[in-house]
């Protein structure tokens, strides 16, 4: 999926997000600034709280994350040279091994 990508910030939202009035902006805004290169956003989850909007609440107090699925996440294109694909070998969680390497590379 990423491979057809041709802009230069690579960009998920998951399915069951609600996204607020100026989402993108604000989840861009650090990579356009260059003062970061991978940002994940906050979350609401459509009919009520679900275990990602509890795990969203124990992380707001965080400027810096060990880790992110990527339900609503921004990263620079550039990225995938450094930290490679999402791991074809996992059934389940290969956006969470993505940002460990992401963050195991700096």
């Amino acid at each position: 999926m990423f491979k057809k990508a041709k802009g230069n910030i690579i960009i998920f939202i998951d399915a069951n997000c609600v996204p607020d009035k100026n989402w993108l902006i604000e989840l861009t805004k650090p990579i356009n600034d260059k003062t970061e290169s991978i940002v994940a956003g906050s979350i609401k989850s459509i009919g009520g709280k679900t275990m990602w909007d509890v795990g969203e609440e124990r992380m707001n107090s965080k400027k810096y994350l060990d880790e992110a699925p990527i339900i609503k996440i921004a990263f620079k294109k550039e990225i995938i040279k450094k930290v490679g694909f999402f791991d074809e070998k996992f059934n389940y969680g290969s956006d969470v091994d993505f940002t460990w390497r992401a963050t195991d590379l700096g």
